[in-house]
């Protein structure tokens, strides 16, 4: 049973549901796309990308949040903490999610003030997307990590996968954004209320406190900094293509959003391993084990840059094959997939530096790193698209993910004394290949 306790099955087991989940969300929008066309999906595109914005910032950050105050209450057994922290936590989900419906229907009834359907049906996934960060919070708090994982990220494409096939074939609906929209909201309901009948079940009896004492000041300031980070993390996918919708025609919108959602696939493992290290990089880091945090850096590169590096060269070679699949127009746009993939394994190749930063402390440095390199590259996106055409998009994506890392891992660097990127290994401090194979296989104590 160790080895089923160890790093590496853990990690595998979290990849699997990524995995499964990335080729869901991948197979979702090429459907999609068949089904509205190049136009409407590009279209589609720039709305669902303000969708993930606004409930990036509105979800005020309450995963990292319960993830960061609950474990500190179980582990004082403090009850009245832990019903302070999870009824401040619903609080902030309720007007995150009424504030995020509220504030997409506004932007899009400035944009266009005819697309009503878009704006409410938007409206309502921004909102119910606000709640499901919420709850997967919980669920992860609660030892259910993978569940909370396996039914957002996979069953919700699923559902809506299966929502959308039914509504097009069996009731022959001609679909565009606004009913789009609405059938990615349906299919979300059941997956909270999944969560809502299990978080419910295993708080419920927990709690006979009647009144807390809730910490608004303070956990106020924390949650819109997660909120934030949310947003500004999210916004190197989305921002780009909410700004090329007013610099490109919208078909090369919907190529440019059905590249990033080809390589959103090498964030896959990026987000597998974390989820399983975290809590060893925490634990590190509060013991100032800076000697354990640069191994368990080595693992995590390992683990995320393997297959990392052997998918990028996948996309290289067949990313025409990887567009058509969304729709035969996208194939011209090759070129730019390829550039985007090179963006995204320099995230995967300098490691776990979002988490490093959170944990070590540094969380508004990475607010100002990932925001100012965003900012630059969106400033400067206008003159690469002037020059580039379509592939300056994809450089100035480069441009912020060269930028950003750079300054994240020398600030790691610093205060945390580790290099969590590939040049590690090329430093006879920093490698520890003797131990690598046995740490790859660690177990948890």
């Amino acid at each position: 049973m160790s080895l089923l306790s160890s790093d590496l099955f853990q990690s595998l087991l979290s990849f699997v549901i990524k995995l499964l989940a990335g080729f869901a969300s991948y197979f979702l929008f090429a459907y999609s796309s068949n089904t509205l066309g190049a136009v409407e999906f590009g279209v589609f595109s720039f709305y669902f990308s303000i969708v993930m914005l606004v409930a990036s910032f509105f979800s005020f950050g309450q995963q990292t949040f319960l993830m960061k105050e609950i474990p500190s209450a179980l582990l004082s057994n403090d009850l009245p903490s832990e019903k302070a922290v999870y009824k401040f936590s619903s609080a902030m989900t309720i007007a995150g999610a009424l504030l995020g419906a509220v504030t997409f229907f506004v932007i899009v009834m400035i944009v266009d003030d005819k697309a009503q359907g878009v704006a409410l049906w938007g409206a309502v996934l921004t909102g119910l997307f606000c709640i499901s960060q919420a709850t997967i919070g919980a669920l992860r708090v609660q030892g259910y990590a993978l569940l909370a994982v396996a039914s957002r990220d996979l069953l919700w494409r699923v559902l809506t996968i299966v929502v959308v096939f039914l509504s097009v074939i069996y009731f022959t609906l001609v679909l565009a954004s606004s009913e789009l929209l609405l059938l990615f909201s349906l299919s979300l309901l059941p997956v909270l209320c999944l969560h809502f009948y299990i978080i419910f079940k295993a708080l419920v009896s927990r709690y006979n406190e009647k009144s807390v004492s809730l910490r608004w000041k303070s956990w106020g300031g924390a949650s819109f900094g997660f909120g934030l980070i949310a947003l500004i993390s999210s916004a190197d996918i989305y921002a780009y293509t909410i700004v090329l919708k007013y610099l490109l025609p919208v078909e090369v919108v919907g190529g440019f959003f059905a590249a990033l959602k080809t390589v959103e696939l090498l964030n896959i493992f990026l987000m597998a391993v974390t989820l399983v290290l975290a809590p060893y990089f925490s634990t590190l880091i509060s013991e100032k084990n800076y000697v354990g945090l640069q191994r368990k850096c080595n693992v995590a590169l390992v683990l995320q840059g393997t297959p990392a590096v052997f998918s990028c060269v996948l996309v290289l070679f067949f990313a025409p094959n990887f567009l058509g699949f969304f729709s035969a127009e996208y194939e011209v746009y090759s070129s730019l997939l390829r550039l985007l993939t090179i963006g995204m394994l320099v995230n995967a190749l300098t490691g776990a530096t979002v988490l490093l930063l959170q944990l070590g402390g540094m969380h508004w440095r990475h607010v100002v790193y990932q925001g100012s390199s965003l900012l630059i590259s969106i400033a400067l996106l206008p003159v690469f698209v002037h020059y580039f055409g379509f592939n300056g998009a994809a450089l100035s994506f480069i441009l912020s993910k060269v930028l950003w890392n750079l300054l994240a891992i020398l600030s790691i660097k610093s205060k945390l004394q580790v290099d969590p990127s590939i040049f590690a290994f090329f430093s006879q401090k920093s490698r520890y290949f003797d131990v690598l194979v046995s740490d790859l296989l660690a177990v948890k104590k």
